[in-house]
């Protein structure tokens, strides 16, 4: 008899495997991308937003990598930019896992204790490690955290998401992650009251446009703060000066383009690895399409929460297009195959529901 896939489980060997793509070295976690598809299981249809978003993520791949090899074939840029892939890789895989809600929320708890654990460990402890098995940066390490409190929270009560938010400020504030702090109440805003889409979205574009209104008119912040605004300012330069491209010519060129923009200030106390902003380095490393194809992704993951009436996926997703909009992500793509991975785990669930509910009425 076919097991039932409303009561299948996420196994100790994809809980393994979901913590690879988290503690290995970056170019380790893409190869264990590859291996959630027959890992979680493969099923026999696909869902087709699931099969658009994936599409769009392969097409953001294909463009990537023409860019890096009209760079004159650069073969490192090539194999990172095949991230994208990878995260179609995790997306699909966790969809067609379909695993019930609360095996999500068990395997989000022990990757956020593992990684509060790992952080403190390695750098509030001063426990050294190598480089390639360092915890993503404060940033990274509190957007990841704050992205799986998404799928922690659902179906608690008020008190209990209370108490998780509480310890999301703290951990934002242990590791100096002010931009979480920031980002803070739209977590709070979409929790214990579910609020429309747009209203979301109002308060995400309210929040950052306050913050960088504050940070300009010198209201607070500190030379971290101020150089992200610059970096920006340098970065909408660039396109109104260059133009946009529909395939640019990789990474390298377009950081240093970038780099050699600054003002001295700050170029000679630090060089750029990314512009702190996930769309614009897409399109400025590839280019305007394979960017126009990522932000399709986000686009139609926003679409399919509304079309399953699922606002942990709303919620997950107006967070990632916020927090990078303010940190570029992709520069430690763990971050990604984790978030990418979650997403897919919880649409299958939501249509899951969606479609046990349809059978009972």
């Amino acid at each position: 008899m076919k097991r039932n896939s409303r009561n299948r489980s996420i196994g100790v060997g994809q809980s393994l495997l979901s913590a690879a793509l988290l503690f290995f070295p970056p170019a380790l976690a893409a190869g264990a991308s590859v291996l959630t598809i027959p890992v979680f299981g493969v099923g026999m249809r696909i869902y087709k937003p699931i099969a658009i978003t994936v599409t769009l993520l392969c097409l953001t791949t294909i463009f990537a990598l023409i860019a890096t090899f009209v760079n004159a074939g650069l073969m490192d840029e090539a194999i990172e930019s095949l991230k994208f892939l990878f995260m179609a890789f995790c997306l699909v895989s966790g969809f067609w896992l379909q695993a019930k809600l609360k095996d999500i929320q068990r395997l989000a708890l022990i990757l956020s204790t593992a990684l509060v654990v790992w952080y403190t460990v390695s750098v509030q402890l001063g426990v050294a490690l190598p480089d390639a098995f360092r915890p993503p940066d404060n940033n990274g390490s509190s957007i990841l955290l704050f992205f799986l409190a998404f799928i922690l929270t659902d179906n608690r009560n008020i008190f209990g998401r209370l108490i998780i938010i509480a310890f999301l400020g703290f951990f934002a504030t242990l590791v100096d992650s002010r931009l979480l702090i920031v980002l803070l109440p739209l977590f709070f805003l979409s929790q214990p009251v579910s609020f429309s889409i747009g209203r979301v979205l109002l308060f995400v574009c309210l929040c950052i446009v306050v913050y960088i209104v504050t940070l300009g008119f010198g209201l607070w912040g500190n030379w971290s703060d101020f150089v992200r605004l610059e970096i920006y300012a340098t970065t909408l330069r660039h396109f109104l000066q260059e133009g946009l491209v529909l395939i640019a010519t990789g990474q390298g060129p377009f950081l240093e383009a970038i780099n050699a923009s600054l003002p001295d200030i700050i170029s000679q106390r630090l060089e750029l690895s990314h512009v702190h902003n996930a769309f614009f380095q897409v399109i400025g490393s590839y280019g305007l399409l394979p960017g126009l194809s990522f932000i399709g992704v986000f686009v139609v993951l926003t679409r399919t929460s509304i079309i399953l009436s699922d606002d942990t996926v709303r919620n997950q997703t107006i967070f990632l297009i916020s927090a990078m909009m303010i940190e570029t992500l992709l520069s430690d793509s763990r971050i990604a195959y984790i978030a990418f991975l979650f997403i897919g785990l919880q649409i299958g669930a939501a249509r899951r529901r969606n479609a046990e509910r349809l059978a009972l009425t």
